[in-house]
């Protein structure tokens, strides 16, 4: 099975086309951004990133880089610009939109969050007790193909894994109605005993006046 690799963005020079992919190494990234850029086959085009436009042309380097690091592809007459003051807001308002939730595993289209967390589990399956109730609910929906592949085992222990998931979930849900339970009769209690210390109050008091 294909190694998945990590998240990442590509955009244009200008900043106005922007794409998110997944890279295995350097040349995958080149490979695919320049596919996503409507770059040809035999374009000469130089990767660097897009905070300082350092040129990134060793993979050693690149595999150092963290997930969503955004590159950016230029042509041959292209040059780095620093983002304007401007342009760094919209481009931080349009990533959100447009990239900090879907990124493209073989062809399709599959959550950021869910790569993060199979590859959490790639590391450690015991990182599953940890997740959070979107997290478990993100794996348990998954399609058992494309999680097979995130998590680069096979079909069988991809659908254990959401089956894991979704008791995790059934017993959280099941923890939680039992608490708001024990709330509501603690509550009913304790107002059952305001009740009656008040009644043997006034009780005491009608004795006094007798």
């Amino acid at each position: 099975m294909a190694t998945v690799g990590k998240p990442c963005k590509v955009w244009s020079a200008t900043r106005t086309v922007r794409k998110s992919t997944i890279a295995r190494d350097l040349q995958d990234l080149l490979k695919r951004g320049k596919a996503k850029l409507s770059f040809s086959d035999t374009e000469e085009v130089k990767i660097v990133l897009e905070d300082d436009g350092t040129e990134v042309d060793e993979d050693d380097y690149f595999q150092l880089l963290p997930s969503n690091t955004i590159f950016i592809l230029l042509g041959k007459n292209e040059h780095w610009k620093p983002a304007s003051a401007s342009s760094k807001v919209n481009n931080q308002s349009l990533d959100e939109v447009d990239f900090k939730h879907s990124t493209e595993v073989d062809g399709n289209s599959v959550d950021s969050r869910l790569v993060d967390v199979t590859t959490r589990i790639r590391n450690d399956v015991a990182t599953l007790i940890t997740l959070s109730n979107l997290e478990l609910q993100l794996v348990s929906e998954c399609d058992t193909t494309t999680l097979a592949n995130l998590v680069e085992n096979t079909e069988e222990f991809a659908g254990s894994l959401q089956n894991a998931c979704q008791r995790y979930l059934d017993d959280r849900e099941s923890a939680t109605n039992a608490v708001e339970l024990l709330k509501l009769y603690h509550c009913a209690r304790k107002g059952q005993g305001q009740r009656k210390g008040h009644g043997e109050c006034k009780g005491h008091g009608d004795s006094m006046q007798s």
